[in-house]
């Protein structure tokens, strides 16, 4: 967890640096039996990058609208647990209808949306997927598509981490598109999106 947790505060730390004060909007961690007591209307269970991420900091207490500096990865809020709920139901009654696991390579009833914003989900797999197998857990995007983002929750971190610290970086607006994907290049293998 410490190498998670190192990454995540480093993170964090360069939002502060571009006065961008996420770290505000955060929810102390949640772990073991507490995240447990939390995570009952999930079906599944949470491996083990999201578990550390959850026993970091429990997500935002308010929905990425609803805050001056959203704690972001790339383009969605960290969601608390009661949010990932409500994201989780709003993602099955949209795109959980049409869910073909055969063609999707994943079942998104067994994905945990981690990361929202306005209908849009950062979601991790946490029965299998049909997609690289070298990777047990990507970040899957689910917007107008279902695919893979980010090689891992691991590599998210560095890839956001690297975005925020790059010097062009902006509050409002990231990096431009060659400069993101030339930084995501850097730390993602298999995943097939930015």
């Amino acid at each position: 967890m410490a190498n998670l947790a190192a990454k995540l505060g480093r993170l964090s730390q360069a939002f502060d640096s571009k006065g961008h004060k996420a770290p505000d909007s955060l929810l102390p961690g949640l772990a073991g039996d507490a995240l447990d007591a939390q995570l009952g209307w999930f079906p599944s269970t949470l491996p083990q990058e999201l578990r550390e991420l959850y026993a970091w900091r429990a997500g935002q207490a308010s929905d990425p609208w609803d805050a001056e500096f959203p704690f972001w990865f790339r383009d969605r809020g960290f969601s608390s647990i009661e949010i990932a709920k409500d994201e989780y139901s709003s993602m099955m009654e949209s795109y959980g209808v049409e869910n073909d696991p055969t063609r999707d390579l994943v079942n998104l009833s067994d994905c945990f949306p981690f990361a929202a914003f306005n209908g849009a989900w950062y979601v991790v797999p946490c029965k299998g997927h049909g997609f690289d197998i070298s990777v047990p857990y990507p970040v899957i995007s689910v917007f107008q598509d279902i695919s893979p983002h980010f090689d891992s929750i691991n590599a998210m971190l560095d890839t956001c981490i690297a975005w925020v610290e790059h010097p062009d970086w902006k509050s409002d607006s990231g990096l431009d598109r060659e400069q993101e994907r030339r930084i995501w290049s850097r730390f993602n293998a298999v995943a097939s999106t930015c």
